[in-house]
């Protein structure tokens, strides 16, 4: 028999409310503390972004921006900030040209050769916000080169040199002093009754008043003779300035340089100025720098001494008398043989009558078939001994020939060209003097030099430059190699204007406007709100041209063969 242990009960306990602990009564304020101190540190890391940020804007906008290249030749770079500096000087060398002008020509004048000094002034405030002035950069990198390829050959520009080539150049445009007359007019100077005519002066009796009167009538001629003349304009000589020595052109520069920029300051009219003294100082010395560096080099190129100078003329005018010949561009040699023996009589008659003393502008009147210079006596425009014309085309190789056989005045034989028969005079010859041959001599010689040196040193972009792609075989083509078009020499006639009615009025020009369906939307014409009536003169004067037009009996000969005769190709 098992027996059963029964455990002692447990005597029940009150249920009591747990104490709070010290520590644990302390929970919320430290709570508090803590988000006080996490917002601390989340102000701390803002504020240090902030100043982070701040600093690495300063950083970037003046040292990274101002230090990034732009170009570099051999070892020399173009920054950034050396750009910028670049192009203030480069304004400063353009004020320093405008006021030159200013004081030349008047600001009526100058105003229509470049910007104005303010204008130029406002510039520079934009320097750092605009583009990459490719301009700019080329001409840094000349002056560059130059510097670069005189060095090369020992050649340097001193500081003497300098001041010299700038004082002579400019010096004489912003004098020290202007020189007015400030004396005023004296009593003396004023006509009083003394100098009238008194009573002996009059006419007497006698015969030696007479005389007198006379050889004083002369001596007034002579003496407002004399007055004419003086009042007269004279054509005055530029001055030529002699250069400074050394030391005397250094500091005279330093007064120039400052005259200009007190002009410039003046020219603002209470604006500040953008550009300093010293912008003013280093933009021109490098300016005349290049310039004593650029005249030693040509004169090294193309010596006097070895120089001669040629006789062929550089400019030629003629006028001529075109017998048009009518010739297809597929015609066989056999069939254009025969075109212009056909017409050959016709211009060996007008040589004929050239010949026996006829006029020649009476002839180009008669004869002539080119319609565009018919009116003008026949006037070609102007070439030189190459051919080459003052509009940019070439004239026919025969044409310059001939012209190049004759002497002023002289008529030419019978010249043929793909146009027709011409007779040709020169009426003007042009040689250009020996100095002014030299000087264009090394003018080219240098653009030579230059080009050499950008092919020899090392140029070099950032970013780099990609090349323009060129078709095929086109890289081998030089500007040199690609030949002028051919002048046109048998033009034709100018059109008349027929609406005579708005000759002095701004309706002339609204024939060059496009027509109502050129400018007309895609849902038809456009409809304008100014519609101007039409006068009954007017309306006439249309009908009248419209008849002109539709009516092939009024074209005129001289035209119809000016349509039908062969084009120049180029």
């Amino acid at each position: 028999m098992s027996q059963t242990r029964n455990k002692p009960s447990q005597p029940k306990q009150p249920k009591t409310t747990p104490r709070r602990s010290p520590q644990r009564g302390m929970s919320r304020s430290m709570r508090e503390r803590q988000r006080q101190k996490r917002i601390l540190v989340i102000v701390g890391i803002a504020l240090g972004i902030t100043v982070l940020t701040l600093i690495g804007g300063v950083l970037f906008d003046q040292w990274w921006e101002p230090s990034r290249p732009v170009v570099q030749v051999n070892d020399t770079t173009l920054t950034r900030g050396d750009y910028w500096l670049e192009q203030r000087h480069q304004i400063a060398q353009q004020i320093a040209s405008s006021l030159q002008l200013q004081l030349l020509l008047g600001d009526q004048f100058s105003g229509q050769a470049g910007a104005q000094p303010n204008d130029l002034n406002n510039a520079v405030s934009a320097i750092r916000g605009s583009p990459i002035n490719e301009q700019t950069v080329a001409s840094w990198i000349d002056r560059q080169l130059i510097i670069a390829g005189a060095t090369e050959q020992g050649i340097e520009a001193t500081d003497a040199e300098i001041a010299q080539q700038l004082v002579s150049e400019i010096g004489p445009t912003f004098p020290a002093e202007i020189i007015t007359d400030t004396t005023p007019i004296t009593p003396t100077d004023i006509v009083t009754e003394t100098d009238q005519l008194t009573t002996t002066d009059a006419v007497t009796e006698t015969d030696s008043t007479t005389s007198n009167e006379t050889e004083t009538d002369a001596t007034v001629e002579v003496e407002a003779a004399t007055v004419e003349e003086e009042a007269a304009p004279t054509t005055t000589p530029l001055p030529t300035a002699t250069p400074l020595p050394p030391d005397e052109a250094i500091a005279e520069q330093s007064s120039l340089i400052e005259r200009i920029y007190s002009r410039y300051e003046e020219q603002l009219f209470g604006f500040d100025a953008n550009l300093s003294l010293e912008d003013f100082q280093v933009g021109l010395q490098n300016q005349y720098q290049q310039r004593v560096l650029t005249t030693k080099i040509q004169e090294e190129l193309v010596p006097e001494e070895t120089f001669e100078a040629t006789t062929d003329p550089s400019s030629i005018t003629v006028q001529h008398i075109l017998i048009a010949v009518d010739s297809t561009e597929d015609a066989t040699e056999e069939e254009q043989n025969e075109a212009f023996a056909e017409r050959e009589a016709d211009a060996e008659e007008v040589l004929a009558q050239l010949r026996d003393g006829a006029e020649f502008a009476d002839m180009v009147a008669e004869f002539s078939e080119d319609q565009a210079t018919r009116e003008s006596g026949g006037t070609l425009p102007s070439f030189d001994s190459e051919g080459a014309t003052i509009d940019g085309s070439q004239i026919d190789p025969a044409i310059l020939e001939a012209a190049l056989a004759l002497d002023e005045e002289e008529v030419s034989d019978l010249v043929r060209t793909p146009f027709g028969w011409h007779i040709i005079q020169v009426t003007n010859q042009a040689v250009d003097a020996p100095e002014d041959q030299l000087q264009r001599a090394r003018t080219d010689a240098f653009g030579e030099w230059l080009e050499e040196q950008r092919t020899q040193q090392s140029i070099a972009r950032f970013p780099a430059q990609t090349p323009v792609p060129t078709l095929e075989g086109a890289e081998d083509v030089t500007e040199e190699e690609i030949p002028l078009p051919t002048a046109v020499l048998n033009g034709p006639a100018p059109e008349p204007i027929t609406d005579t009615q708005n000759l002095d009025g701004a309706d002339i020009l609204t024939d060059t406007l496009p027509q109502e369906e050129e400018i007309a939307g895609p849902e038809g014409t456009e409809e304008t709100g100014d519609e101007t009536p039409t006068s009954e003169n007017d309306t006439e004067s249309d009908a009248a041209s419209e008849e002109v037009v539709e009516t092939p009996e009024t074209v005129d000969a001289d035209t119809e063969e000016t349509e039908i005769a062969p084009t120049a190709t180029p």
